[in-house]
């Protein structure tokens, strides 16, 4: 039987499908006929994070959550109509299809879900990105750190530019999950345990940044303000260790370039003359991820977590920048936000004195999906087959 999960949040929502190998089509058809939904729906269906389990695929979808009605109705419908010299056939789904949601939009569009499929199941969104993590723990090449933590003189398109090294999490792993949306959520995960205790929160995530850079800059579309960031000075808005202490100095074991101060140059009128929109982007990216590492290191060391990891729609990006069109990346870092990810990255180590790295997930966005596709009987003993298997 195909089954669908729905994670629907602020902004955007995340389908996964589950098509298992006996279904009509080949899998040929089922990735074409859910390239064409995602179409009508103004969507994206991932090609890139296509999952093959034991007996079934896995598909992976980005909407926008006003498009979720559209969306869902086609998917839920038994035919969808095709040209006539379409050769796929008409059959899509079936018409006894299960859909368990998550996110604060599954309570939003409850009735709609309910009038469209057959079985609905809701769950909380938290314990869906936890049974996500725990599932995708043990997927081999799921978590990966950064190799290149340092920006050095990076500027424009090179700040971009990371290198990813994989990461061995078995899912009996202690970790402290960090979900950075509009705000922030730190979540406990005991060792061998798939219960976790939301430890502490910040205000200052996502939205903050995006709010800020609006007022800042008058930029008020995520992905054109991670751009405009990209081509920023931070140093022109914030003040360094350098600022303070005078240049080649190393104090209390501080490089020079560290920063000691996020905005700390505004206050002179001649340094706020001379900062640029992009500039300003920038300084408060960092600032917020700088926030955001702090706080987590905090948290892992109350907790003894032995791993951070890093999850959330902040450090995605909704879509592919010219740059990365052209050139060749991992391709699980094309669509991400990097500079956000490596100052993150380097903030842990810095902070943990590299007895910590942040850790990273391929499938990150898609994780409360995930979790709650789980909780179905036929996809959990397909994840639980290829979890034997490696």
């Amino acid at each position: 039987m195909v089954i669908a999960s729905v994670d629907v949040g602020g902004t955007l929502a995340k389908i996964v499908i589950y098509i298992p190998h006996t279904e009509i089509f080949t899998d040929e058809k089922s990735h074409e006929l859910l390239k064409r939904v995602m179409r009508e729906g103004s969507g994206l269906l991932d090609e890139e994070l296509t999952m093959h389990l034991c007996d079934g695929i896995l598909y992976f979808m980005k909407i926008l959550s006003d498009r979720v009605p559209s969306v869902m109705r086609a998917l839920a419908k038994r035919n969808v109509r095709t040209s006539s010299k379409d050769v796929l056939g008409e059959k899509f789904l079936p018409k006894n299809i299960s859909l368990f949601s998550t996110g604060g939009g599954s309570h939003k569009y409850q009735e709609l879900f309910d009038n469209s499929f057959q079985d609905v199941y809701r769950h909380d969104e938290l314990e869906c990105l936890v049974r996500g993590i725990r599932k995708m723990f043990s997927r081999r090449g799921e978590c990966f750190s950064l190799a290149n933590i340092h920006f050095g003189g990076a500027k424009g398109i090179e700040r971009e530019i990371i290198e990813s090294s994989p990461e061995d999490i078995t899912a009996q792993d202690e970790c402290l999950v960090v979900n950075i949306g509009s705000g922030v959520s730190f979540l406990h995960c005991s060792k061998g345990a798939t219960s976790f205790v939301r430890v502490g929160g910040s205000s200052l995530g996502g939205s903050t940044f995006l709010g800020l850079t609006s007022l800042l800059t008058g930029v008020d579309n995520f992905d054109q303000a991670i751009d405009m960031a990209s081509k920023g000075d931070s140093a022109k808005v914030d003040m360094l260790v350098r600022d303070i202490y005078g240049e080649k100095k190393e104090i209390y074991g501080l490089k020079e370039t560290t920063l000691a101060s996020s905005f700390g140059k505004m206050i002179s009128r001649k340094s706020r003359l001379a900062a640029k929109k992009q500039d300003l982007a920038l300084s408060t990216l960092i600032m917020c991820s700088m926030n955001v590492a702090a706080l987590a290191h905090l948290h892992a060391k109350n907790t003894g977590a032995k791993h951070i990891v890093f999850t959330g729609s902040f450090l995605a990006r909704s879509t592919v920048s010219s740059y990365h069109k052209h050139h060749k990346l991992a391709n699980h870092l094309h669509k991400r936000n990097t500079i956000a990810m490596r100052t993150l990255a380097y903030a842990v180590s810095f902070w943990t004195k590299g007895s910590r790295k942040a850790v990273f997930f391929q499938h990150d966005g898609f994780l409360g999906a995930i979790g709650a596709l789980s909780f179905d009987t036929q996809v959990e003993e397909n994840f639980q087959k290829r979890e034997s298997r490696l």
